[in-house]
């Protein structure tokens, strides 16, 4: 689909993904949020390797400035206050279904803080 996950090529973990939130989305769900963040900082999935990688070269490469927001990474804590408030606030202002990347996870955190 639009943001990256599809059904139509594209490597198997993107396939995989872009089903798995369609057949969510068909099972009529009332409001389903689909969280999308890019890395998982201090996940016990992400591989250390990478976490360890990252400031490397986003300082080495600036490339904060030039990839796009929806690569950012996130805080396993930051993104499970998100998950929390989008499921519940931003269902109450937005029902429907809704895909959530980077920029609209940080909107969503600055909600705690009002």
């Amino acid at each position: 689909n639009e943001n990256g996950s599809g059904t139509a090529g594209g490597s198997r973990y993107l396939r995989v993904k872009g089903e798995s939130e369609e057949a969510v989305k068909a099972a009529g769900i009332r409001n389903c949020r689909i969280i999308r963040p890019a890395m998982i900082k201090g996940s016990q999935n992400t591989p250390c390797i990478l976490e360890c990688m990252e400031p490397c070269c986003w300082y080495a490469c600036c490339l904060f400035a030039c990839l796009p927001s929806k690569f950012h990474s996130i805080d396993v804590d930051e993104l499970g206050v998100a998950m929390g408030i989008a499921g519940i606030e931003e269902a109450a202002e937005s029902p429907g279904n809704l895909n959530i990347e980077y920029d609209k996870i940080v909107g969503i955190l600055s909600l705690r803080s009002k």
